[in-house]
């Protein structure tokens, strides 16, 4: 899934990365002096919850009133 700016949310399907959620900025790149490759080093993905049951219970209405 995306957000209205075109940054994936995105979930890892393998490894270490399996279930867990993440917010890729998309036109962003990682920084060459500490990106070996990874996800966990890549500075433009964010991890946002270990599962994607956590992600999905936090979906809900703002805080702030806003849509």
């Amino acid at each position: 899934m995306d957000d209205p700016g075109g940054n994936g949310i995105c979930i890892g399907l393998a490894g270490a990365q399996r279930g867990k959620v993440y917010f890729w900025i998309h036109d962003e790149l990682p920084d060459p002096d500490e990106w070996d490759g990874a996800v966990e080093t890549a500075s433009n993905v964010i991890l946002l919850t270990e599962s994607f049951a956590d992600f999905v219970a936090g979906i809900g209405p703002r805080e702030d009133g806003d849509d």
